[in-house]
């Protein structure tokens, strides 16, 4: 047995333990611990692949730039018309002012009334016309998700325009709040009781400690040996941020059911293959834990040189969660225990529910010409 077939082994014996859904998983590796509301939405903001596990500090395209750049690659028809009627100065003077304003961005049925009222004290000559021109673009779908992305920032532009980050309806508070009231879990897994055989592509699991590979002479002595995994958690969370007002679903699935001709533009950035070849999956849901307890123990046995080496990689964190804080030691024989405990209502996100484009939108995969 390889350790990446414990890796393997692992995952399946996770998700049956936890209770989680048997397609989708994507464990992230180290577990993240969010410090606050921007880090979980950019966890969200990432796109997934069809690995089974992934660094969630790696690169990674985002679905808000991702689906911007979709927006932009669209035939809008009302997509310059408050710009041409207030002029770009204006515009994104309106568009900062936005981004300035506490709490949560409006829906884009508010914009008309937001921007009157400001403008009559900064620019009342515009008032009226932009107004108008706001109003008009509601009305139409394209439109409206053009105007719901003011306040936010935009990398595309030139210059970028500074603004807020992308958002989901989800904070961090939310989601330590919601795991109050969700159920326990624990499993134990071993040698002879790991299922190592996986459906799908593995990925890049890390080794024995954080950014290590797996065919270090520690991780393949691990592998070699007996060992026993108990895992228990206090609570385990399934939750399903939704995106913030950034963000149409509808005008995603208009872009997606027409690969050939209108709303796309022959001269945008993207075309319907290459959009969708980066869009392939979202993130549906976030796997949270509390009060986690890992122990790991393993016979090696490992000598005094592999024990100097796993205690000097002790800050990478260890397998199966790579997160810092675990105590290791070994016996006089050289067996390992290896023991993790995370505090209560602390957010640990072990992984994500990846859906395919297709599925996230409800829809069966267009028709696509040839040539």
């Amino acid at each position: 047995m390889t350790f990446d077939d414990i890796a393997a082994g692992y995952a399946t014996a996770l998700v049956a333990g936890l209770g989680l859904p048997g397609t989708g998983v994507q464990l992230l590796q180290p577990a993240p611990v969010p410090a606050d509301d921007l880090a979980l939405w950019r966890l969200l903001d990432r796109l997934p692949s069809a690995t089974l596990y992934r660094d969630p500090g790696a690169p990674a395209d985002s679905l808000s730039g991702t689906y911007r750049r979709i927006l932009a690659s669209l035939e809008i028809p009302a997509e310059d018309r408050f710009t041409a009627a207030v002029g770009r100065r204006i515009a994104d003077e309106f568009a900062r002012f936005l981004a300035s304003r506490p709490g949560r961005p409006p829906s884009a049925t508010a914009y008309p009334a937001l921007f009157r009222n400001w403008a009559l004290l900064h620019h009342p000559a515009v008032a009226g016309r932009g107004t108008t021109a706001l109003a008009g673009m509601i009305l139409e779908p394209l439109g409206a998700a053009t105007i719901a992305l003011l306040p936010y920032l935009d990398t595309t532009a030139e210059p970028p325009r500074p603004g807020r980050a992308p958002d989901w309806d989800d904070t961090v508070d939310d989601v330590t709040a919601a795991l109050k009231a969700a159920p326990s879990r624990e499993f134990t897994v071993d040698s002879d009781t790991i299922v190592t055989d996986t459906a799908g592509e593995l990925g890049e699991p890390a080794g024995l400690w954080g950014l290590s590979d797996p065919e270090t002479e520690q991780a393949r002595r691990f592998a070699a040996a007996e060992f026993r995994l108990r895992v228990s958690a206090g609570h385990v969370l399934l939750r399903r941020p939704v995106p913030g007002p950034w963000f149409s679903s509808a005008v995603l699935g208009i872009a997606h059911a027409t690969p050939d001709g209108p709303p796309w533009s022959p001269e945008g950035p993207l075309d319907w293959t290459t959009a969708f070849g980066i869009l392939r999956y979202v993130t549906n849901a976030l796997i949270v834990v509390d009060s986690l307890e890992v122990t790991v123990e393993s016979a090696g046995p490992y000598g005094e040189e592999d024990q100097q080496i796993i205690l000097a990689n002790l800050g990478h964190g260890l397998w199966p969660l790579y997160l810092p804080g675990a105590d290791c030691s070994f016996t006089p024989d050289g067996a390992m225990t290896v023991h993790l405990a995370t505090a209560p209502g602390t957010p640990v996100v072990l992984g994500v529910v990846a859906l395919t484009i297709d599925a996230y939108l409800g829809r069966r995969p267009p028709a696509v010409s040839a040539g």
